[in-house]
């Protein structure tokens, strides 16, 4: 399998718990990494913050990955021409990339990225209690979905 973790508001929030997942998916023979909707300026830093915890992964997907159509969207918004906010542009951007990649887990914070990413496949994904616009089950301090 192919999994994929995304960086703010879920692997950051608790480094202790996703890289514990990620050694018991990678000692299991799977594919796991990173993925993120932050400036590809910042990969060198997030890299090592994630190596400073102990993360092993075997991808690291952020905006430099953006297609055309993203970046310009992205080009608009910091321009003021797009009224939009900068993580819709991000949310479709991992969403994309997800199913590209033909990404089996995702574990993602974001409401937006959770109903983008509805590929057909097995999704388990964890939603940080941050965001409440989608309702969905209450598991620990994260709410779980599960799509057969």
């Amino acid at each position: 399998m192919k999994i994929a973790i995304d960086h703010d508001g879920t692997a950051m929030l608790r480094p202790d718990i996703y890289k514990e997942l990620i050694d018991t998916f990678k000692a299991a023979g799977h594919e796991v990494g990173i993925i993120t909707g932050r400036d590809e300026d910042s990969e060198y830093y997030d890299k090592r913050r994630l190596q400073k915890y102990g993360f092993q992964f075997d991808f690291f997907w952020s905006s430099g990955m953006m297609n055309e159509e993203e970046i310009s969207l992205l080009e608009k918004i910091e321009s003021g021409k797009l009224q939009m906010d900068r993580d819709t542009v991000c949310c479709h951007f991992k969403a994309r990339m997800c199913e590209e990649k033909q990404v089996d887990i995702l574990f993602d914070d974001n409401a937006d990225t959770i109903r983008l990413f509805q590929n057909g496949s097995k999704t388990l994904i964890l939603k940080s209690p941050t965001e409440s616009n989608m309702p969905i089950p209450k598991w620990g301090k994260h709410s779980l979905v599960y799509n057969d």
